[in-house]
Parts: structure tokens; C-alpha cells; sequence
């Protein structure tokens, strides 16, 4: 099989580069997407933290692929395990041209790379991130980046990688990203269950809103996470543009439908939105190497497998808030087995790649070779997590946790100089502003839970007159409404 085709003299194609940059940037609007995602499904006390988290996340892996993660993921002058520094600080590269991309500079080759490196951390840390300090949090990313993610990516992604030798299919990163985040995540959440209670009722989205430009902007990046992967603007990267948005649309539906009767027979746009992504995350591995004809079935078999990978984290007692491990963990390993199934080498030829195909062609060997690459990297991502969690702990005596009373609080609240959100409503007690011309006082949102005399707002409707009645609600020192800054207050009743 040659999935790496070398010349000795490629001339640059400016079209292809341009393609390339160009689907590296819609990854990057992925990043806000996942930020927005994650946000919504929280708590709004935490929704802020968890963006600035992924911000922080794409800082550290950009200084982190430039000094050492570009070279340690992609040199081709080392062994089959992992990469050298040949390449360190972007050295030895200057205007080459890509041996992976023939064509494209390899520079621009290292940044489309670069958005895969920079997204994968802050999937994995959606659940666990609003239970860890920001600067602990940052030596995390950085040294998993670098101990984790760098080797199966050279694994799987260059020519001198195993499992690129040894037969394994994943065209745009279902194993080195999505099996590995959710392998992490869960990895992560068993060690913080350690020393917290399990917490067995299910958590509403704070914002369903969030969770839907979230996913509009994860869907629209996710046609350059699949289609760039082709590194070139071919008949290749076409079939996996549409077969993107065929596993999404049929994991929405199928997804829907699914939670549909669990819902009381009502349809919620966060179930549209999950059964989405788990489409997406389905289609990943295998966009470049099965028929158009296959999406649907990948998108549907994956919808259904997140769908009841959802009830793991109640069999296992982990506080997953984000579903990380039923979504893109569960999603990637059902992608990765279809990908063994359904592909097919006349799709890979598209770009003049040769393959021996999956079970169509009747190489019957794809699927338990799909099954060890990916079992390898998920065991190799866990047990990394589980080093870089207990050395930061034990051995460098690092306090990992946001304390219990600051998680009350937030971490917006405790942790930022501005939360999300200083004024909340409940719709029970709304009252239209612009008839009213006041502002009201503060009340706490139902889905977090957070109880307080002093803070709550009368049970009974407010008067649907126009005039104000003061005595309705409590009262305070000012006409503004007190803010949650002063939270702090509450740990005291």
C-alpha cells in the first residue's frame, strides 16, 4: 500500500496550498464551535471558563508544535515509534515541499496539522476542565500534547508510522483525535472521581442557543477537517465533503428520533445537535475511503451507538458532564470498525492512492487491523493521561482541583474577573424591561441549582399592570440588581 507518494522533483501548486490554508482556517473556527458547545451543555456558572480554556489550549499547542510537536509528530528521518527534532523550532524546512503532500510547501502542511494538534486537547478536557485550576491545567496540555498526541499521530499519520505500515485507515483523525479526547476525558474523569461523589442526575444545558451556533460552526469547520485531509483540492476531497454532511444530517435525524420518545415524544435542538456531531465523528476515518453510498449507514449506525454510549457513564459512576467518551470516544471507535467495512480502494485511487479496501473488497483482515490501531492509541492515550495526572500530583506536588466551595461558586465567578452571565432571569418570573423601565433583581438560573434565600425571587407572577411594585420582590441598597461577584456570600449561609 502506498498512502505516501514520493517524487524527486514536485512543483508547488499554488491552487492546492491555497486549499490547504484554507481548510486549516476552517478548522480553526471548529475551536470557538467546541467552546460554544461545551458552554451551552454546562453550567452557566462555568459556560465563560470553558472558552477561555480551549483559547488557552490553542496558545500552549501553537508554542508547543513550533518548538518540539511538528518534528515529534512528522519527521521522516526517524523510527517507526516516534519522531526526532530534526525539524525542531521549524528548522531544516524552509520553502520544501511537502513528501506527505506533493504540491503543497511543507510548512503549510504543518499548520493544517497544526489545527488537528490544537483542537484535540480541549475536546478531551469539555467535562473535566471546570474542575482544574487554569495554570495546572496548562502544563497538562502541554505535556500531553507533547507525550500523547505527537506519537500516534506519527503513528498514524506518516509513512515511517506502524500503522500506516501495518494497514490501518484513518483519513482525517478518528483515532489520533476523536478516539483519543475521549479515551483522555474519561481517563481524566476516573482520576478526579478519586476524591469527588458521583453526581447521578442529569444535568440540563444551560443554553441550548450556545449548543447550536456551537454546532453550526463545528459543522461548517469539520468540511475542512475531512476534505483538506486530502491535501489537495481533487475529486478525493469532494466525495469526503459530501459524505461529511451525509453522516451529519443522518446522525441528526436518527439521533432525534432516538431521544424522541425519551423526551416525553418532544424534539430538542441539543439532541439534533449531538446526533449531528456524532455523524460527523463517525465519518471522520473513513470520508476518503468509503462510497458516498456508505455515509448514511456510518452516520446512522454511529447516532445510535452514542445514543446508548450515553448510559456509560451512569454504569461506570463518571461526572462526564459533556458526554467527551460517549460521543467522540464511542463515535470514533464505531467509525473506525465502518471504515474497515466500507472502504473501498476504487475511492482512495480518486487521488491515486492504493489500498486493499475493507470487507467490500473482500480484504477480510481490515477490520481486526482497524481494531489494534485503534485499541493501541486508546491504550496509549490513557495510560499517558493517567502518568501526566499522577507526576503533576505526587511528584510535583501540584494542587490539580478547584476547591469545593469555588466549584459552588463557579468558576467564572471565583476564577475570572467577569462571568458569562451577571444577570439571569428565570422565565417565571420575567418582566417585560421596556414597560417596566427598572431593572430587577437577581434570579437564579433553574437548571444550576443554586438556592438562596437572599438572592431568589418570589414564587407567585409578578402583576401584569403597568405600575412597578417594589415589595414584590427584595429589596436592596440601590436600584441596580446585585451582582453574582458578590456571591461569595452565600458560602456563608
Amino acid at each position: 500500500m502506498d498512502l505516501f507518494k514520493r517524487q524527486e522533483e514536485i512543483p508547488l501548486n499554488t491552487g492546492d496550498t491555497a486549499f490547504v490554508l484554507l481548510c486549516a482556517v476552517l478548522i480553526m473556527i471548529m475551536i470557538p464551535g467546541v467552546g460554544l458547545f461545551y458552554s451551552g451543555l454546562s453550567h452557566s456558572k462555568n459556560s465563560l471558563y470553558i472558552i477561555l480554556v480551549g483559547v488557552v489550549s490553542l496558545s500552549i499547542v501553537a508554542i508547543q508544535w513550533v518548538f518540539i510537536g511538528y518534528s515529534l509528530a512528522f519527521s521522516f528521518t526517524s523510527n517507526p515509534i516516534i519522531g526526532n527534532f530534526k525539524n525542531a523550532l521549524m528548522l531544516n524546512i524552509g520553502s520544501s515541499i511537502s513528501t506527505v503532500a506533493p504540491g503543497i510547501p511543507t510548512l503549510a502542511f504543518a499548520i493544517f496539522q497544526f489545527m488537528f494538534a490544537a483542537i484535540t486537547p480541549i475536546i478531551s478536557l469539555g467535562s473535566v476542565c471546570t474542575k482544574v485550576r487554569l495554570l495546572p491545567l496548562c502544563l497538562y496540555i502541554f505535556l500531553w500534547t507533547t507525550l500523547a498526541y505527537d506519537p500516534i499521530a506519527y503513528w498514524s499519520c506518516t509513512s515511517n508510522g506502524w500503522i500506516v505500515k501495518f494497514g490501518g485507515l484513518d483519513f482525517a483523525g478518528g483515532t489520533i483525535i476523536h478516539i483519543a479526547s475521549g479515551v483522555s476525558s474519561l481517563t481524566f474523569c476516573l482520576y478526579l472521581r478519586l476524591k469527588e461523589s458521583y453526581d447521578s442526575k442529569q444535568q440540563k444545558p444551560h443554553n441550548p442557543l450556545n449548543v447550536f451556533f456551537g454546532t453550526l460552526f463545528i459543522w461548517f469547520g469539520w468540511y475542512g477537517f475531512n476534505s483538506g485531509s486530502a491535501l489537495s483540492a481533487n475529486p478525493r476531497a469532494a466525495v469526503a465533503f459530501i459524505s461529511t454532511n451525509t453522516a451529519a444530517a443522518f446522525g441528526a435525524v436518527v439521533f432525534s428520533l432516538l431521544k424522541y420518545k425519551e423526551n416525553n415524544y418532544k424534539f430538542s435542538i441539543v439532541d439534533l445537535c449531538v446526533g449531528a456531531l456524532a455523524g460527523l465523528i463517525g465519518i471522520t476515518p473513513g470520508c476518503g475511503f468509503v462510497p458516498i453510498w456508505a455515509s448514511p449507514i456510518v452516520g446512522a449506525i454511529t447516532a445510535v451507538a452514542c445514543f446508548y454510549g450515553l448510559r456509560l457513564k451512569h454504569v461506570m459512576r463518571v461526572n462526564d458532564s459533556c458526554d467527551v467518551f460517549a460521543i467522540h470516544g464511542i463515535g470514533g471507535i464505531v467509525g473506525g470498525l465502518l471504515t474497515g467495512i466500507f472502504a473501498s480502494k476504487d475511492i482512495a485511487l480518486y487521488n491515486g492512492t492504493e489500498i486493499k479496501g475493507g470487507w467490500i473488497d473482500k480484504n477480510w483482515k481490515q477490520v481486526p487491523i482497524q481494531m489494534l490501531s485503534m485499541l493501541s492509541c486508546a491504550a496509549w492515550c490513557m495510560a499517558w493521561t493517567a502518568i501526566i495526572l499522577f507526576f503533576m500530583e505526587y511528584v510535583l506536588r501540584i494542587n490539580l482541583r478547584i476547591s469545593s466551595e469555588k466549584q459552588a461558586l463557579g468558576a467564572d465567578y471565583a476564577l475570572l474577573t467577569e462571568p458569562m452571565f451577571e444577570y439571569i432571569i428565570s422565565p417565571d418570573t420575567f418582566v417585560d424591561m421596556q414597560e417596566e423601565k427598572c431593572l430587577k433583581p437577581l434570579m437564579i438560573q433553574e437548571s444550576d441549582d443554586i438556592k438562596n434565600e437572599k438572592l431568589a425571587m418570589p414564587t407567585t407572577k409578578p402583576s401584569t399592570s403597568k405600575s412597578y411594585n417594589p415589595s414584590a420582590f427584595p429589596s436592596t441598597s440601590t436600584s441596580v440588581a446585585p451582582s453574582l461577584f458578590d456571591l461569595t456570600k452565600i458560602e456563608k449561609n
